[in-house]
């Protein structure tokens, strides 16, 4: 009987540690800002419905920094602009507007985040 439970207690150990060590690593590579991995494990393993939720995790991670780029964009071009003075006067006017938009934007998505 201890030697039944002693190979069941290592098969066990073997069926969770193996997903377990593959999550942590792909865990890792978002932690390092890789927002494109993924946690791939095999169709067999435990934890699937785990890794899915990380996966939904990181995909809204993603959309939230692509949409925090965009707004970056939308802001670090009116800048360049008016750094460089060549507009007319309505020009940097409207340039200002688009600034003052987008950095309103830009802080309604981060105040979204509970940091």
């Amino acid at each position: 009987v201890a030697v039944l439970l002693v190979l069941t207690g290592f098969m066990m150990m073997k069926k969770t540690s193996g997903p377990l060590i593959r999550m942590s690593r792909d865990i890792r590579k978002v932690t390092d800002g890789d927002l494109s991995s993924l946690i791939v494990l095999r169709q067999k393993d435990d934890f699937k419905d785990v890794a899915g939720e990380l996966n939904r995790m990181t995909e809204k991670l993603r959309e939230r920094f692509s949409n925090l780029k965009e707004m970056y964009e939308g802001i670090s071009g009116p800048m360049e602009r008016l750094g460089k003075g060549v507009s007319t006067k309505e020009d940097s006017k409207n340039n200002c507007n688009s600034i003052l938009k987008s950095i309103d934007r830009v802080e309604t998505e981060l105040n979204k985040l509970e940091l």
